[in-house]
């Protein structure tokens, strides 16, 4: 059975429920990802998804027409702005059943709990994409490039996979 432990990313970034919305604006852009997860001693509380960034960021901040109101969004804290319904499930969740909440839910992420509920990860629809990318394309430390000789002819070098040659046999 394939488990979530699998494919979750461990290394957490989480913000609190009184992080400012400019500070969860710089979180977001230092570390490049689509869902930052809201923690309350260990527990998870709420999701903030980057669409939840520019639904409440005012679009005139920073431009000619800016106003005090305008930069006041900037003070919103986290939990004004989080989804308080969040999913969660248990590293050794199967994979499939954590698609089906997904899909079933529309929602891009499921927190990853242990037994006593304190957050010890996250798993998005990126993460399953890219563990099925590295299945699919070889792109893991399976993956061999045959490296062809040197000829006009040469043909492109082919891939192998002996992790999948390895589960065909």
């Amino acid at each position: 059975m394939l488990t979530v432990k699998t494919m979750m990313t461990r290394t957490l970034v989480s913000v609190t429920m009184d992080a400012t919305l400019e500070e969860i604006q710089k979180t977001f852009e230092v570390h490049g990802f689509h869902h930052l997860v809201v923690l309350e001693k260990n527990k998870p509380v709420g999701i903030i998804s980057d669409r939840d960034i520019l639904r409440e960021l005012s679009p005139f901040i920073g431009k000619m027409a800016e106003r005090t109101s305008d930069t006041a969004t900037l003070n919103r804290k986290a939990h004004q702005i989080m989804s308080r319904k969040i999913h969660t499930a248990s590293e050794d969740t199967n994979v499939g059943g954590i698609i089906r909440s997904m899909l079933e839910h529309k929602i891009g992420c499921l927190t990853i709990v242990d037994d006593k509920g304190n957050c010890v990860g996250i798993i998005t629809m990126r993460d399953i994409l890219r563990w099925c990318a590295d299945q699919i394309f070889c792109v893991d430390e399976y993956c061999q490039v045959d490296e062809p000789e040197e000829s006009e002819d040469a043909e492109e070098p082919e891939e192998t996979c002996e992790q999948d040659e390895a589960q065909a046999a």
